[in-house]
């Protein structure tokens, strides 16, 4: 059951992406750790997992359902790469002169370098 709410709650996601019917996006002022806070209440997060965040209050102009959307789906991707073994999901939030930072990092097995220069593009997996 729990891998058929995955699957429906993944193409409820993807529908606001690939919808002919987009919606409208909305972009709001809003804070990247009020975003990761509320994405971890909404997810289960297995016991053999903690997640660290250095808790700065930067604030991004952003659509607020796909910026949930993508905290969700990055969150879920390193629970599952970490699977039963103790593991960590570090999150860390800083800003230079032009750009805010958001860097991950988790205890699972690192990406293929093949596949860095691929990660951003649509439909790419490790998996």
């Amino acid at each position: 059951m729990t891998a058929i709410n995955e699957s429906y709650h993944s193409l409820e996601q993807d529908s606001v992406f690939f919808s002919p019917r987009q919606r409208k996006i909305l972009r709001k002022n809003m804070s990247l750790q009020s975003c990761l806070d509320e994405t971890i209440q909404l997810l289960h997060i297995p016991n053999n997992i903690k997640i660290k965040s250095n808790k700065s209050d930067l604030r991004v102009l952003a659509d607020p359902i796909q910026l949930q959307i993508v905290c969700n789906n990055i969150l879920i991707n390193a629970i599952q790469d970490i699977g039963t073994k103790q593991g960590e999901i570090e999150f860390r939030f800083s800003e230079n002169s032009e750009d805010i930072i958001i860097e991950i990092e988790n205890s699972g097995p690192d990406i293929p370098q093949g596949l860095l220069p691929h990660i951003f593009e649509s439909l790419v997996t490790s998996k």
